[in-house]
């Protein structure tokens, strides 16, 4: 049976840019087209008509795209938006990415093929929720008429529950076994803790390697989220990483991971991550996907933070990725970690904080990277009183001897 056609409305305040996309998209979809963000609302609304997607211009005058968009889904968070954008937009696309509130972007100039296949893209994210919404209302539904096998369904769950526990095991093992091993290199000596939160699973990932040239790369990444669906999209990466060639630039690198996880997650789900390499004479390339920013303390009392981002990778297949570079002298050390380090608390809820990190690296500045790491879980551990950490975490330091 033949689909029935999405009822697309597109917003853009010049006449000529409507009629183009009108005529591009008239063939698979039933469109919609206003001159103002103000009539587009009103649409919505009034309940006019069923919109099941909006394509939206972001300079318009009057109201702006990601503002009309946001209005939109706060009235019908189904409708599926897609913002089209300049270069020169980038702050209003990552506040609107923040907020949640599009599916994905388009840039001017647009290609016609790329554009009808993002539209379909986001056809095909409508159509899927959309039947998730159909098959949890069928599933309630049959869930009313199982009162009368209350028991039967508990001996059931307890059973599915003790297999559970076993995938888990199984899946923590297999991720432990995947974990790479520090190489032996004469000039970075290497420390680490990994500590996953959720059942012994882990939405940290990290890797380590050496390139034929002698340069070691270095990955450390966090899903969002807790538990197997976090700890599956570890392995993503980690496969993702075994296909990358290991002397790509690390911007490169980042670009093609990037697309890897947008193919697979069309996102749904995100993972911030660093990417670093480290050559033998010094010589530190980094790249940052929305990631807490690498950290150097060097032995000369000076400090700096690498703090170029792009976005989180799996979101958009444009991440927008750029190059830090430094050189690293005999004795600095550098610094990764996730967000359970600065976001471990105080039972009175007091977050330990990014200048709390910073203070303790800089107070080990002559210590070797494994005393500054014992510190700085020591510290971790008082400032929280026994209580828990909120999170998966993982530091990753190492020191450069300059013995390349």
């Amino acid at each position: 049976m033949k689909e029935e056609k999405l009822k697309i409305l597109i917003v853009d305040d010049e006449e000529a840019i409507l009629n183009s996309l009108r005529f591009i998209l008239r063939r698979e979809y039933e469109v919609t087209a206003v001159t103002s963000a103000e009539e587009a609302l009103a649409m919505i609304e009034q309940g006019e008509a069923c919109h099941h997607l909006v394509l939206s211009d972001q300079r318009m005058s009057g109201m702006q795209g990601h503002e009309l968009l946001k209005k939109i889904h706060e009235i019908d968070s189904d409708i599926v938006s897609i913002l089209i954008t300049g270069y020169s937009d980038m702050d209003s696309l990552v506040k609107a990415v923040n907020e949640g509130h599009i599916f994905a972007y388009i840039s001017k100039p647009w290609n016609a093929d790329e554009l009808k296949l993002l539209i379909a893209r986001a056809s095909e994210h409508y159509r899927v929720r959309a039947e998730n919404v159909k098959l949890n209302q069928e599933l309630r539904q049959i869930n009313q008429h199982l009162e009368q096998q209350v028991e039967a369904r508990t001996r059931e769950l307890a059973t599915k529950n003790r297999q559970l526990q076993e995938d888990l095991e199984t899946a923590k093992e297999f991720q432990n076994s995947i974990l790479p091993q520090f190489p032996a290199v004469s000039f970075l000596q290497f420390d680490h803790r990994y500590i996953p939160y959720a059942e012994g699973v882990s939405g940290d990932v990290y890797d380590v390697s050496v390139n034929l040239n002698g340069e070691v790369n270095i990955f450390l990444g966090d899903a969002t989220g807790h538990g197997v669906a976090a700890a599956f999209m570890t392995m993503m990466v980690q496969i993702g990483l075994d296909s990358i060639r290991g002397d790509l630039p690390v911007h490169e690198s980042m670009d093609h991971l990037n697309n890897l996880l947008t193919i697979r997650e069309k996102g749904e789900k995100f993972i911030t991550g660093i990417y670093l390499r480290v050559s033998p004479t010094g010589k530190l390339m980094a790249c940052n996907a929305g990631h807490p920013a690498a950290i150097i303390i060097s032995q000369d009392d000076s400090e700096v933070i690498l703090d170029k981002r792009g976005l989180p990778l799996g979101i958009f297949t444009q991440g927008f990725y750029e190059e830090d570079a430094f050189e690293l002298h005999p004795g600095a050390k550098v610094f990764v970690y996730t967000d359970g380090v600065t976001e471990w608390m105080k039972p009175q809820g007091d977050l330990f904080g990014k200048e709390r990190l910073f203070d303790v690296l800089k107070a080990n500045r002559q210590r070797g990277v494994d005393e500054t790491v014992d510190h700085l879980m020591e510290s971790l551990k008082q400032w929280s009183e026994g209580n828990p950490c909120p999170d998966d975490l993982t530091i990753l330091g190492f020191q450069y001897t300059g013995k390349g």
